[in-house]
């Protein structure tokens, strides 16, 4: 995975407020992975291509996983790493 890297980057880590019941964290964000089917992939999963073709061939489309979609939200400063971790995972 690979993000583009800012000028500069803060990671932040959850401070509590009485807004967020002192928490760090205060609503809730949904974390994606959605693959279009492309002509490409429609071919792949019509001639029974494994899982490892279909996603790399996902990927080389532009397709974001949710470990890269949560890892967005931590570079943007939406989150932190360590809830990054808990819904996201890479194999």
């Amino acid at each position: 995975m690979h993000l583009p890297i800012k000028d500069s980057l803060t990671v932040y880590d959850p401070v509590g407020c009485p807004l967020c019941g002192d928490t760090g964290y205060y609503g809730r964000i949904g974390v994606y992975e959605i693959m279009e089917i492309s002509p490409r992939l429609r071919q792949i999963i019509t001639a029974r291509g494994s899982t490892e073709e279909i996603k790399n061939a996902a990927l080389e489309e532009g397709m974001h996983t949710l470990h890269h979609s949560a890892a967005e939200y931590v570079r943007d400063g939406v989150t932190t790493v360590s809830e990054m971790l808990k819904v996201s995972f890479e194999t």
